[in-house]
């Protein structure tokens, strides 16, 4: 007997799941985002190394980064924010230790977001709106590409990591993104859409999982 399609297709998406599973998630804020991946980790990771545990290949969405997020005002440490932002947007002293403002690499070449809401402007519909990050020969920025795109009205960003620390770092680095889209969105006229990230190596290091599971447990996770 024949299948009916959504029939089919949820037979060959589950035959796609139990032969390639994914680690992609969806959540409504940076800030459960946060928790549930530090969760995930923290439960399934994997130790590397005697320095983290770590699982890979981990991909998310968050639907809203632009609402009042009460997790991050109550457990996120402001400061990590601030200089994350400073670690992409200019060169001044913080508490990472480097700048990646002279690594990034937009369509013309620029490292000011410039020319990536020029290009959104003279072409709204383009898949070419991304800047790269290229090492300097001294590091390999954990953060490689950022790409935005208006689709539904609206400004999506994906971007590409190479390796996370969730506890310390993960919601600074999706702030700061954060930050990117919020400045090209309002310069071109158009709402903030959804966040979309994959990070190859989401870990946390092991002298940082008592922390981890004190602030899982401060929040009933």
């Amino acid at each position: 007997m024949l299948l009916h399609y959504a029939q089919a297709h949820n037979q060959i998406l589950r035959m796609m799941t139990d032969r390639c599973p994914a680690n992609v998630f969806e959540f409504d804020s940076i800030g459960r985002a946060w928790l549930s991946l530090l969760r995930h980790v923290v439960d399934t990771g994997v130790r590397q190394n005697d320095e983290i545990i770590e699982v890979t290949h981990l991909q998310f969405e968050i639907s809203d980064t632009e609402s009042h997020d009460k997790i991050l005002r109550r457990r996120a440490h402001q400061g990590h924010i601030e200089d994350m932002i400073s670690v992409f947007f200019n060169d001044e002293p913080n508490r990472f230790g480097h700048s990646y403002r002279k690594l990034v690499h937009g369509p013309a070449g620029r490292d000011d977001l410039e020319d990536v809401i020029a290009l959104l402007r003279a072409e709204p519909a383009t898949k070419r709106a991304a800047i790269v990050l290229a090492g300097d020969g001294s590091k390999v920025p954990c953060l490689l590409a950022v790409h935005f795109m208006i689709r539904g009205g609206k400004l999506e960003t994906s971007y590409f990591a190479r390796g996370q620390d969730i506890l310390m770092k993960f919601y600074a680095d999706s702030y700061a993104v954060r930050t990117m889209s919020k400045r090209i969105a309002d310069a071109i006229d158009v709402p903030v859409g959804r966040q979309v990230g994959s990070i190859v190596s989401a870990h946390v290091y092991l002298k940082d999982l008592e922390e981890a599971e004190r602030l899982l447990a401060a929040e009933g996770q």
